[in-house]
């Protein structure tokens, strides 16, 4: 829990600098609604032991709903940045390990859970033709889990974006690949995600050029 009470002061003071000392550059700032699935890869530890049987470990990604509030400001006449404070949830469904040789590993697949995180996710986007832009960012991910779980785990996808400003709203579509360790389980060697996400920005004030 003070993990996460610094990591919403964080937020909450990236908030504040922005929206104090970014007004020269403000272009807008609104909603952002986002929900897309992906994969989580992983591999076995190496020494697997027979008192690890029985141990839980994530297994599938299903997907990822967040809610976020957004900043963007202008570098010049072609290039922007949007700077987002994120709120969201993954489903994750769980495997147990129930035995393993040197040629294969045998698991039950379990029940689905939620795992909760805040993120920021600042990214540099450059405009191509009219309303159509793309970016290219990353999003450090603090993850906090349910008591059944191992406790909270760190991600820092890249993340490659495009999309399109209709002015009312933007519609994008984002690709990423996590960096870090999905979560702190010790009965994986690496377990990464990489996801595919639909967002829409809906303003919320926007300054006039």
């Amino acid at each position: 829990m003070k993990v996460l009470r610094v990591s919403l002061f964080c937020i909450v003071l990236f908030l504040v600098a922005i929206s104090s000392f970014s007004q020269e550059r403000l272009i807008s700032s609104g909603l952002l609604l986002s929900g897309g699935a992906g994969t989580l890869d992983y591999e076995f530890v190496d020494d697997l032991k027979p008192d690890r049987l029985g141990e839980s470990f994530d297994d599938t990604y299903n997907y990822d709903l967040h809610l976020g509030y957004r900043f963007r400001l202008r570098q010049n006449h072609w290039l922007f940045w949007d700077l987002d404070a994120l709120l969201g949830m993954k489903s994750i469904q769980k495997g147990r390990l129930l035995d393993f040789s040197e040629i294969y590993t045998q698991y039950q697949v379990g029940k689905r859970h939620l795992n909760y995180y805040i993120a920021l996710s600042p990214s540099l986007n450059a405009s191509i033709y009219k309303g159509l832009y793309a970016g290219v960012g990353a999003e450090p991910t603090a993850y906090f889990y349910r008591s059944i779980d191992s406790g909270m785990g760190f991600d820092l996808p890249v993340t490659l974006k495009i999309g399109y400003d209709l002015g009312c709203v933007s519609i994008e579509g984002s690709a990423k690949i996590g960096l870090l360790r999905h979560s702190v389980e010790n009965l994986l060697e690496r377990n990464r995600k990489k996801e595919f996400l639909l967002s829409i920005y809906i303003p919320l004030r926007k300054i006039l050029p």
